[in-house]
C-alpha cells in the first residue's frame, strides 16, 4: 500500500474489492467496521488504484496487527490453482519454517500455489480455530510472520501479549468488547449467509502513545476474494463467527 494524502492510502484496484468495501459500507450493522471507500484513482502512469481512508490517520504511534480469517484462505476454483508450475511459491515453501516437502518437490523445484495456500492453513492456526497472524507492528517493531512460526494457539497467544504489551487494562477490555460488538454486528447483518470472507483479514489499531486518543479499534479488510450468493446458506457465517469466538477467548486469556 501506498499513502496518497494525509488521512488516504491507496492498494493495487480490484474491482471486486471497491464493490466489497461500497456494500459493506451501506449496511447498518457492519459499516462502522469498514473504512471509506473513495473508489477508483489511475495515476499519471495510468495505474489503477482503490483509494481508501487511512485508519491510523490520527493516531500517534499506531499499533497494528493482521489477522488472517478463515480456515480456508482459497477456494477451490480459483484460476491457476492447480494447473501452474510455482517455482516462485516454491521457494517460499522452502522458507517456511517447516516446509514439509516431498522428495519428488525438493526435485523439481516447484509447487502448485494449491499447494502453498494449503500449506500456510494446515500448518497455522487457520485450518484448526479458523484465524492466523499475518503480522504486526508496534512502537519497536515490525513482524511479517508469514514464515509460519505462529502455528500454535500458544503461540498465537505470545503473538497477542507481545502486540498488547504497550496496551494498558482498559485498552484490552475495549478490544475484547468491539470483537463481540463485530460478531454481534455480524449475525444482525442480512449478509451473513450470503458472503464468504475468504482472504479477508481483521486490522487491529491502537496508540501507545499514554493519552491512548484516539481509541482503539477493528477493522474488517481486504475483500479482493469476497463473494455473495442469492442462496442463504448458514455455514458460511457459522465459521467466522466461530472464529470470533476463537480470538474473544485468546483476548480474554491474556
Amino acid at each position: 500500500m501506498d499513502k496518497d494524502s494525509d488521512n488516504t492510502i491507496l492498494k493495487g484496484y480490484s474491482e471486486n474489492e471497491e464493490k466489497f468495501y461500497k456494500l459493506f459500507g451501506v449496511d447498518p450493522y457492519l459499516s462502522k467496521f469498514i473504512s471509506k471507500c473513495y473508489g477508483e484513482k489511475i495515476d499519471q502512469d495510468g495505474k489503477s488504484w482503490l483509494c481508501l481512508q487511512d485508519v491510523t490517520y490520527n493516531y500517534i504511534y499506531a499499533q497494528l496487527a493482521d489477522i488472517k480469517l478463515g480456515k480456508y484462505t482459497y477456494y477451490q476454483d480459483e484460476k491457476g490453482l492447480r494447473d501452474k508450475q510455482r517455482p516462485d511459491l516454491f521457494k517460499k515453501l522452502v522458507e517456511q519454517v517447516c516446509p514439509n516437502l516431498s522428495p519428488e518437490e525438493s526435485l523439481r523445484g516447484w509447487i502448485t500455489k494449491e499447494r502453498y495456500l494449503n500449506h500456510r492453513d494446515e500448518t497455522t492456526t487457520s485450518r484448526e480455530f479458523g484465524f492466523r497472524f499475518e503480522g504486526m507492528r508496534t512502537k519497536e517493531i515490525c513482524i511479517d510472520v508469514k514464515r509460519g512460526v505462529v502455528n500454535k494457539l500458544e503461540d498465537a497467544k505470545k503473538f497477542f501479549e507481545v502486540y498488547l504489551s504497550a496496551a494498558d487494562k482498559s485498552t484490552r477490555e475495549l478490544f475484547i468488547h468491539k470483537m463481540k460488538n463485530l460478531k454481534t454486528a455480524m449475525m444482525s447483518s442480512d449478509l451473513k449467509d450470503k458472503i464468504t470472507l475468504i482472504g479477508s483479514s481483521l486490522l487491529m489499531v491502537y496508540d501507545a502513545d499514554d493519552k491512548l486518543n484516539p481509541k482503539p479499534e477493528i477493522w474488517l479488510i481486504d475483500f479482493q476474494k469476497t463473494r455473495i450468493y442469492d442462496e442463504e446458506d448458514p455455514s458460511r457465517s457459522t465459521e467466522w463467527l466461530q472464529c470470533l469466538d476463537n480470538i474473544i477467548n485468546l483476548l480474554q486469556s491474556i
